[in-house]
């Protein structure tokens, strides 16, 4: 008497391995994504980033001295 292994999952491993690439290919155009959002992102002018600082700074400024004024 013979026995001989029967295979069931042959067909869901391949299943597993389609699902496996695309999930794979997916997160890797996603991350693609936030790597193009996050350069576009990174190239701000510094003159904004400049002028609130100035602003935060001279608001300060006038707050200590108004503080001390009497």
């Amino acid at each position: 008497m013979a026995t001989r292994r029967i295979n069931h999952h042959g067909s869901d491993d391949s299943l597993d391995n389609v699902v496996e690439q695309h999930a794979s290919k997916r997160l890797k155009k996603i991350q693609e994504e936030q790597a193009k959002a996050y350069e576009r992102g990174h190239h701000h002018s510094s003159l904004p980033k400049f002028l609130m600082n100035l602003v935060v700074i001279i608001a300060v400024l006038l707050m200590i001295i108004l503080m001390f004024w009497k």
